[in-house]
């Protein structure tokens, strides 16, 4: 079983009849960046939800086998997974009976949101592409 986690990032009609060029490079690279950090965030060292307590940060660690087996598929011009393949994510995500929910993948998306990055991101990669 595997999972991805979805951000979805919008870009205007508008813009494309601006820019007049090649926007799905353009956008293609604005996502391997996003995806690329936001895989970032969820490698980040956090609190899990043993003994009750309330989870921060990236994929919580007991093994590593579930932070470790996160890829990134960049592969598509404009989709961007990212993948684990251990068959207890959902346990971890969703909890059971005995353990809570720790939705690491929502802070990630949450803390790339708040952090300005997609923007700042955007507006690097349209300089790079001399606009």
């Amino acid at each position: 079983m595997s999972s991805n986690f979805n951000c979805e990032v919008k870009i205007n009609s508008s813009f494309y009849k601006k820019i007049k060029t090649n926007y799905e490079d353009i956008e293609s690279d604005i996502l391997d960046a996003v995806a690329k950090r936001t895989n970032d965030y969820i490698y980040e060292k956090g609190q899990g939800v043993r003994g009750g307590a309330t989870p921060s940060g990236g994929a919580p660690v007991d093994t590593g086998r579930l932070r470790g087996a996160h890829t990134l598929d960049l592969n598509s011009k404009l989709t961007k997974y990212i993948r684990n393949n251990t068959n207890y994510l959902l346990f971890v995500v969703w909890g059971t009976s005995r353990m809570r929910e720790n939705h690491y993948e929502r802070r990630a998306l949450q803390k790339l949101k708040n952090s300005g990055y997609i923007n700042e991101v955007a507006m690097q990669i349209l300089k790079a592409h001399g606009l």
